[in-house]
């Protein structure tokens, strides 16, 4: 049982490397071989359904994650790319409540907060989504993307010098 450990262990370091040297076809290749020995080892899960969402492969995408939130539905990262799956899906709603649960589980998320913000845009509910992108940038305050999607709301809303001060602060 050790050997397997080791195997998988190696396969996924392995699988890693190619992924992070953009040799995607290998990485793939070497999580669909750990996922036949283990059909639940979770980091496979999680970064083959990475790289199917980087190769816009979202219904592949959409179901290791899903699996891996069975597996462990108390992994924010897990809920709040789920979010972010619906959310390219076009299903805001569903990714509201992944992007929610991703909050629950770590207050301080930024990214999620980030994230629940350009549902709520998607949504055309733009005080709330002015309020998330808000709450991300208390908690990180360089996060040039809500800086960013911001000033495009504000725009969007024709308060053009709030439009132009997120710019600026986005820019710096």
């Amino acid at each position: 049982m050790k050997e397997e450990s080791l195997e998988i262990r190696n396969k996924f370091n392995l699988a890693l490397e190619n992924q992070k040297r953009n040799n995607l076809n290998n990485a793939e290749k070497l999580y669909n071989e750990i996922l036949k020995i283990e059909p639940n080892h979770l980091e496979s899960l999680c970064y083959l359904a990475t790289l199917f969402a980087q190769t816009k492969r979202t219904d592949l995408a959409k179901k290791l994650f899903l699996k891996a939130n069975e597996i462990n539905p108390n992994n924010p990262s897990i809920n709040n790319n789920l979010g972010n799956i619906f959310l390219e899906l076009g299903e805001s709603k569903k990714a509201l409540k992944y992007y929610e649960k991703a909050i629950k589980l770590k207050p301080d998320y930024a990214d999620a907060y980030l994230n629940l913000g350009i549902a709520f845009k998607s949504l055309k509910k733009y005080q709330q989504a002015i309020n998330y992108f808000m709450k991300s940038i208390d908690i990180q305050p360089e996060n040039i993307r809500s800086y960013n999607v911001l000033g495009r709301i504000f725009k969007e809303l024709g308060e053009y010098n709030k439009s132009i001060y997120f710019y600026e602060k986005s820019l710096k």
